[in-house]
């Protein structure tokens, strides 16, 4: 390794790689703890999902028709600044799901705003490679916009989404379900439309209208049919949940891998493109829509785990086994 790899620039109580929601949140905590943190993301902004490949809502918050909120803690908090910034809408609902739109650039900059001086950010910074003395990671290495530099502390967070920390420590992973993982989407959202789906149950139209072509056999089929459509927080445009795209790479082959993505990312744009003309000849009102913006990145569901100890099982979920040493609560 060069000299700049072999003594860290810097040395921290917490180094956290992966400024999406969880990387965020567990360096607030730990910085408001008194601990110094660095928070490394290999993008220019925080929020992963949220802001990268951006939602039409927040969902998994509040359940029941009476809405009720069952999660809190930072996430109050990050509602809160949510609200008062104008950055999300009421709730809405559909089916079984209640959600929270928002309007991404704006938590581009709120999240920002959250994090605590003690908190220094590394944007454009990604992970490469680890040294370790016995079990413990001794500094991390990491890619910046001008070459590789390093960091150390006495404690790390894996917050990449992918295991990626926990891979360079030889720590043991499983790919999703016996190496097969769900499908990703490329979220997207257009402007022209001339209907509400809050009113209007324009998903069951959609879902009609691809029915429609795929059964043609005229032209390539749409790997889905069922959609989900939001009306955004700025009210002229609607987010849409509509493409589906699978992983073919089921190895442990980091190649294979970084050529699967690129596929997916292309594939899932061209069917959001695809789907934006569909719509314009099949369904009424959106026939003068036009995609004006599109996630930087595919919505990735499912990924590498680490093989914990006591893994959750669908059991434990459906039977409400709560485990006597959790460590958080409902």
């Amino acid at each position: 390794m060069s000299k700049n790899m072999d003594s860290p620039q810097d040395s921290y109580d917490l180094v956290v790689v992966g400024g999406g929601t969880s990387g965020v949140f567990a360096a607030i905590s730990a910085a408001r703890r008194g601990l110094r943190v660095a928070l490394v993301e290999a993008s220019g902004m925080l929020g992963g999902t949220l802001t990268q490949v951006t939602l039409g809502g927040i969902c998994g918050a509040w359940t029941g028709a009476a809405h009720t909120q069952v999660v809190h803690g930072l996430f109050d908090e990050f509602v809160h600044a949510m609200r008062k910034a104008q950055a999300c809408d009421g709730l809405y609902s559909y089916g079984h799901v209640t959600a929270l739109p928002y309007e991404p650039v704006k938590v581009r900059y709120l999240l920002d705003q959250l994090l605590p001086p003690n908190v220094t950010t590394f944007f454009h910074s990604r992970l490469f490679a680890v040294d370790m003395e016995g079990e413990r990671i001794a500094r991390v290495h990491l890619a910046g916009v001008e070459g590789p530099f390093s960091l150390a502390a006495r404690a790390y967070v894996d917050a990449t989404g992918n295991a990626s920390l926990a891979g360079l420590c030889a720590t043991p992973l499983r790919r999703g379900e016996n190496g097969t993982v769900q499908a990703a989407s490329s979220m997207f959202r257009v402007i022209g439309a001339e209907v509400d789906p809050r009113v209007r149950d324009v998903r069951t139209e959609i879902r009609l209208a691809i029915e429609k072509h795929n059964a043609s056999g005229q032209a390539e089929a749409f790997k889905r049919s069922a959609v989900a459509v939001y009306v955004h927080p700025d009210q002229r445009l609607l987010h849409f949940n509509a493409t589906r795209v699978y992983f073919e790479s089921t190895a442990d082959d980091a190649l294979a891998a970084a050529l699967d993505m690129s596929r997916v990312e292309t594939e899932a744009r061209k069917e959001a493109f695809r789907l934006v003309e569909l719509l314009k000849r099949e369904v009424d009102g959106f026939a003068n829509i036009e995609i004006v913006d599109l996630g930087a990145s595919v919505g990735v569901r499912d990924s590498r785990n680490i093989v914990n100890d006591h893994p959750l099982t669908e059991a434990m979920v459906r039977d409400g086994d709560k485990p006597a040493n959790s460590v958080a609560y409902l």
